[in-house]
């Protein structure tokens, strides 16, 4: 057998034809399958994309339920244990600006294999810490790690969302709606995975070398699947090209606010639901039902936002608003109901969010440019934008909201986060505006 034995249809999956004024797909082109459309080798990509998010992201988030507790038990803190769990999120958002600008002179097949080889090394490697005993060196080494396999999730999710970008131009609804939930899903499996592999040994190695074992198979199927292994030599597409349009600007402004609302549900949102008497399984089915609402809605949003910019923009400010107003359905003595209803309702709208944004990002910036809709720089320079903004916003925001945590009521402050954080898009977009002004004047 061959390097690929499959089709070389590498011309990007885009109908030029199916394009209105507004660069929205024509009723023809709504009716295409995308499955219809693709090739063999994008028949075999697509299954290959999504279950990759899936294991990726199920992986990122095992150690969640057992890492403070083995923390603790060897003499340490809840927040060295926060720090090792949460770094790779950090390392992940910094490389990610990184790799979506440099992407273009290694291509996108060798930053994905090259950021599963580092993320799968990194997991297996850290359980082989469950020898080490001295706390301080099992903190400094899983640090290390932990901040090493953050890279390669960076690499990875950005090849990842360029090649979703690339090879479904005129689908990229539907893929990113679909690719989104499959991430969900990950985050709702991984801690019930781990929790259970940890219980059945109670120690490090079972979870993390059998669940870093299930990224393996990943990395010879996208050599056979991926192309584009040559570098690439034209030019950078830069950050400021991305959000230099002032409804860009607020687009990725709202994409930070929506992340960190969403961690907010997550961290505060747990501590909220536990002072209200609920109990621990409690807690976790409204979490789960936050990540289930998410799933389900990011597939209907991925089929909807395909359908024109009027209808993508209305959805998008009617979800912002509704995920920020939605917060007072939290009140302190709101029954289990009302409290799962709130958390239903915060997936759906978050989910509204950010398939919309993703779109319209994609409109914005390609415009009625027929060379940029496969443009692959571009692509490269929007997913690196898009994943440092998702982790900004589920960092500093549940940071933010933690230490203020109590001295208001629950809805007032994370409503009020939120609320603030758009405001700041909109002084952001306002700014860009003015720069677009005085560049346009001079």
């Amino acid at each position: 057998m061959g390097k690929c034995d499959v089709p070389n249809d590498t011309t990007p999956l885009v109908n030029e034809t199916a394009l209105d004024r507004n660069g929205s797909r024509e009723d023809k082109a709504e009716m295409m399958s995308l499955w219809k459309d693709s090739g063999t080798r994008r028949k075999l990509l697509l299954p290959f994309i999504f279950s990759g998010q899936l294991i990726v992201f199920l992986v990122v988030s095992s150690p969640f339920p057992f890492m403070t507790k083995l923390i603790l038990d060897r003499g340490g803190t809840a927040l060295e244990s926060s720090i090792i769990l949460q770094i790779t999120l950090l390392t992940s958002s910094i490389s990610s600006i990184v790799f979506g600008k440099y992407q273009i002179y290694i291509s996108s097949k060798v930053l994905l294999l090259t950021g599963l080889i580092c993320y799968t090394v990194c997991q297996i490697a850290f359980g082989f810490l469950d020898y080490v005993r001295d706390l301080t060196t099992f903190v400094v080494v899983a640090i290390i790690i932990r901040s090493l396999q953050g890279i390669g999730l960076g690499g990875y999710t950005v090849a990842a969302l360029t090649i979703l970008c690339q090879e479904f131009t005129d689908y990229v609804g539907i893929v990113f709606g679909v690719s989104e939930s499959l991430i969900a899903v990950g985050y709702i499996c991984g801690p019930l995975l781990g929790g259970l592999l940890y219980s059945v040994a109670e120690n490090l190695l079972l979870p993390f070398v059998v669940l870093g074992g299930l990224v393996l198979p990943l990395v010879p199927m996208g050599y056979i699947l991926l192309q584009d292994a040559k570098k690439r030599t034209e030019d950078s597409y830069k950050f400021s090209d991305v959000i230099r349009e002032p409804e860009s600007a607020f687009l990725i402004g709202a994409v930070v606010v929506t992340a960190g609302g969403f961690g907010l549900l997550e961290v505060i949102g747990s501590v909220y639901m536990l002072s209200t008497g609920l109990t621990v399984v409690e807690v976790g089915s409204g979490l789960l039902i936050t990540g289930g609402t998410y799933c389900i809605s990011s597939v209907a949003y991925g089929y909807i936002v395909g359908k024109g910019s009027r209808i993508r923009r209305v959805l998008f400010f009617l979800s912002l608003i509704a995920f920020i107003a939605g917060q007072f359905i939290f009140s302190p003595n709101q029954s289990m109901t009302g409290i799962f209803v709130g958390m239903a309702l915060g997936g759906i709208f978050s989910g509204g969010i950010l398939i919309c944004a993703f779109s319209e990002l994609i409109h914005i910036t390609v415009g009625g440019d027929d060379e940029l809709k496969s443009n692959f720089a571009m692509h490269s320079a929007l997913s690196g934008v898009w994943i440092l903004a998702l982790g900004v916003g589920e960092f500093v925001l549940p940071l933010v909201g933690s230490q203020l945590y109590g001295k208001t009521e629950y809805r007032y402050l994370t409503s009020g986060l939120m609320a603030a954080g758009t405001l700041l898009a909109m002084v952001f977009a306002f700014v860009m505006f003015l720069l677009q002004r005085m560049k346009n004047l001079s």
